[in-house]
This record gives structure tokens, C-alpha cells and sequence, in this order.
């Protein structure tokens, strides 16, 4: 499990009039160039009986202090990421581990990209975007054109999480990759806007969906493995580790 897939990936440029709020962006824009842990026993019952619905609903009631860092480490991404777009006088498309602080999903404890960087993305070598003295990392990412895209600023957008999920899969050991599936699958389900009306089992269906018709990147066979034991309707990180670590202690999943 501790085994390391490796491969590489990424930014984007459009023009769009200033939103009033995020919105979800779908096809295709126009390219302008430019450890484990270890658990006693009482862990068993809480995490047999700390999720009795697979299904988040989003709600009031789900927040706690990690959403409220969550929201703060947004805050403070979105406005790095405008600054860099300013200062290029373009948009930017941001994926990796930028895409995840940008949609409030906790960051993976063991990725091997630095997430103060700014990840750009873009389908085409030619369009990568580097400046001396901002710090930003530009991918290649080959679907990029074609994924959903989400505006969270006037000229700064975030790659769809699911792209991100596949992306990752070679930064991180499979562990982490069932984690960070759990966490983006209950950031989707809490966000009106980008679950547009799925529960979190639909979620879930959905990315395994997407997994199977996404061709020709090189995390696949991780994702497919990691699918197999996400669970939708985690509440954090820590659930899903110590759920993954009674797992390995021959305790089933809660259904």
C-alpha cells in the first residue's frame, strides 16, 4: 500500500466577465498562448457507529473547526491566485493540490507536490505559464480543455475535483488516494453548487464513471484500487484513516 505511483501533469487561459458568485463551468474554452496509525480497541465502536447514513446532506449542523480552517485556507488561496492572474494580466486554471484548498477539500497528508506552489494546468505544453518570482509549478494535463471547470474569482478558476483526484494519483500513496476520495466525494456533497442535487452514493457512482471513461492517464489502476474502498459519507480525513486502519486489523467496513 505504502507503494509510490510517480508520473506527471496542467494552465489554461479564457476570458469571462466578473462572477457574482463561483459558478460550475462545463466543455471547452478557448486556449489563448501566452503513516499509517494505530488504533485501540475503543476505535472500533466509534467508528462502527460514527456514520450511521453513507449520505452527507449539507447542512449547518457538519460544521466544525477543520471547515472553519478549510474556509480560511480558501480565503487565503483564492486570494494568491488572484494576485498571480493580476499580475499575468490572464486567467489561470489551477489543479493539483491548489484546485483542492480553492473547493475546501483537506490536503493530503503525504503528497509529494508543495502546496504553498501554485499549480497551474493546461492541455498543451505551449501554453504552461512561468513567471521568476511567483511561485507557481505549471502540469500538463491532457483532458483539461474539456473538463468542468469552477470560477471562484474573475479570472482564477479551479479544475474540477475529480480531475484533481486522478491527477494526484501518482503524488501519493494509495492510502492517502482513499482519503483524499472519501474527502473530495463529502466536499461535493456539502456544496449545493457542485452536487447540484447528488447525494454523496451518486457522487460516488459518478466518479467511478468517470474513472472508467477517462482514458489514457497514468494513475488509473490506482484509482481503480482506491475506489474499492472509498466510502461516501466520511465526515474527515481522521474517519477514513482509522476506518482504513481497522480494516487492515481484519475489522469490516461499516455498512
Amino acid at each position: 500500500m505504502r507503494n509510490r505511483y510517480r508520473g506527471a501533469m496542467n494552465n489554461f487561459q479564457m476570458r469571462q466577465p466578473p462572477p457574482e458568485d463561483s459558478e460550475v463551468v462545463f466543455g471547452r474554452y478557448e486556449d489563448r498562448p501566452v503513516a499509517r496509525h494505530d488504533y485501540v480497541a475503543q476505535s472500533v465502536q466509534s467508528a462502527r457507529s460514527s456514520r450511521s447514513q453513507r449520505d452527507v446532506v449539507p447542512s449547518p449542523a457538519n460544521a466544525d473547526a477543520m471547515r472553519g480552517n478549510l474556509e480560511q485556507r480558501k480565503r487565503d488561496m483564492q486570494r494568491r491566485c488572484a494576485e498571480a492572474a493580476q499580475r499575468l494580466n490572464s486567467t489561470l486554471l489551477f489543479g493539483m493540490t491548489t484546485s483542492l484548498v480553492l473547493q475546501s477539500v483537506p490536503l493530503p497528508m503525504d503528497c509529494d507536490l508543495d502546496s504553498y506552489e501554485l499549480h497551474t494546468v493546461s492541455s498543451a505544453r505551449e501554453q504552461r505559464v512561468r513567471v521568476r518570482g511567483l511561485s507557481i509549478h505549471p502540469h500538463i494535463w491532457k483532458h483539461a480543455s474539456t473538463a468542468e471547470k469552477v470560477r471562484v474569482d474573475q479570472n482564477v478558476y479551479a479544475l474540477d475535483l475529480f480531475h484533481v483526484w486522478a491527477q494526484l494519483a501518482t503524488h501519493m500513496t494509495l492510502e492517502s488516494l482513499i482519503v483524499l476520495g472519501d474527502s473530495i466525494i463529502t466536499a461535493i456533497a456539502r456544496q449545493p453548487l457542485l452536487a447540484r442535487g447528488r447525494t454523496a452514493s451518486m457522487i460516488y457512482g459518478d466518479l467511478k464513471r468517470f474513472v472508467d471513461d477517462l482514458a489514457g492517464f497514468k494513475g488509473r489502476l490506482a484509482c481503480q484500487r482506491a475506489l474499492t474502498l472509498i466510502m461516501p459519507g466520511s465526515d474527515s480525513p481522521k474517519e477514513s484513516e482509522e476506518r482504513l486502519a481497522l480494516r487492515s486489523h481484519g475489522i469490516p467496513q461499516p455498512c
